[in-house]
């Protein structure tokens, strides 16, 4: 039971760092996109000027202003889609996997071990030793080979 509350803290511990580095890319993503929205926004304002000036001659100022817009729809697609696309980085990805495992860990000893006491209270004392043997003998060669 003690190395399940070991394996709890473990998958706690995980967790926690799998949350500090998600909160951390979050903020490091919400900073460039202010950051690149301000630029971007006095970009555009003279992007248009210089863009619907000759339009305007070329076309009206109607159909320049609908060119502009269209321009602008694109652009923020393009944009929008951009600032969606994110992945986990590895140390995140590493703590996931060290949760996963202390959590299957967890699971094992929390409810197969009471499980086999009862199993065990069961069955003839003859048999007892066989199946405690067999369960220690699984336990064993299973966590050597993780």
């Amino acid at each position: 039971m003690m190395r399940g509350v070991q394996l709890a803290k473990v998958a706690a511990q995980a967790e926690k760092l799998r949350l500090q580095r998600l909160a951390r890319r979050q903020a490091f993503r919400a900073v460039f996109a202010v950051a690149a929205s301000v630029f971007g926004l006095g970009a555009l304002a003279w992007a248009h000027l210089i863009a619907w000036f000759p339009l305007r001659h070329a076309i009206g100022p109607i159909w320049a202003s609908v060119v502009m817009t269209g321009f602008d729809l694109i652009l923020a697609l393009v944009l929008l889609l951009m600032a969606v696309h994110s992945e986990p980085d590895s140390i995140e990805q590493e703590a996931m996997m060290v949760r996963a495992d202390a959590l299957a860990r967890m699971r094992e000893d929390v409810i197969i071990w009471p499980l086999i006491g009862r199993v065990a209270r069961l069955l003839p004392r003859k048999y007892v030793y066989g199946v405690t043997l067999a369960a220690l003998t699984a336990r064993y060669l299973g966590s050597r080979t993780r």
